[in-house]
């Protein structure tokens, strides 16, 4: 598909899964198709937004639709292979496809349902891991933009909020090697453990830090 190969720069084409969100694929070919989104863009449009109508225009919201899944597909298989890099590109290529799939769910089925979005899901969280505020902002403007994203707003926040905390986890185990885990929550200004620890999960899934236990205590290491 060469709209994906402009998106990407080139690469394979993904394949196809079976692996889908509970929405269906229809596979109706009779009725014409409708385009991607025009480009009669008014004021008030993020230039993210615009930026991905101007990438993706002249296509069929059906081809746009099944590149969605197909990416979706590829975004599955690099998560299982904890590929956090493959994960996020493929999260990146999504997110430029979540206006055709609103339009396209809202025309065959009447409305918008799916709930789970992998390309917010995932890339919320690890672009916050990375520190990529661009990237999250770039999401807050697509979330804020299209009310049928409006809640995913309160993840966006949530991801603000684990950036900061994974920086400063950064940081303190940079300075104190192999410190326990137990010791972050009462040097990193942060009263929530629980957030703490599934911010050191998936900075441990994403390679910024190591843990080794002992016992039942949890050494960090920045890797």
């Amino acid at each position: 598909m060469n709209f994906f190969k402009k998106l990407f720069g080139g690469g394979q084409t993904p394949t196809k899964t079976t692996n889908q969100p509970t929405q269906t694929r229809t596979t109706t070919q009779e009725k014409p198709q409708p385009t991607s989104p025009p480009m009669n863009i008014s004021d008030g449009v993020p230039e993210i937004v615009t930026k991905y109508r101007v990438t993706y225009k002249g296509q069929s919201l059906r081809k746009l639709n099944d590149l969605y899944f197909d990416i979706m597909g590829q975004l599955t298989a690099a998560e299982k292979k904890g590929d956090v890099n493959n994960l996020l590109m493929h999260c990146q290529g999504s997110l430029g496809l979540l206006e055709s799939l609103i339009k396209y769910n809202k025309k065959e089925y009447g409305s918008f349902d799916i709930k789970t979005i992998p390309a917010l899901d995932k890339a919320l969280i690890y672009f916050a891991i990375n520190g990529n505020t661009g990237q999250l902002k770039n999401i807050q403007d697509i979330v804020d933009y299209f009310k049928e994203l409006h809640p995913y707003k309160e993840e966006v926040d949530v991801a603000f909020a684990r950036r900061d905390l994974a920086a400063r986890i950064y940081q303190y185990v940079k300075a104190n090697p192999n410190c326990l885990q137990t010791d972050l929550k009462k040097n990193i200004d942060c009263d929530d453990g629980r957030f703490i620890s599934t911010t050191v999960q998936y900075m441990e899934k994403a390679g910024k830090l190591t843990k080794k236990k002992e016992g039942t205590k949890i050494f960090l290491t920045i890797k």
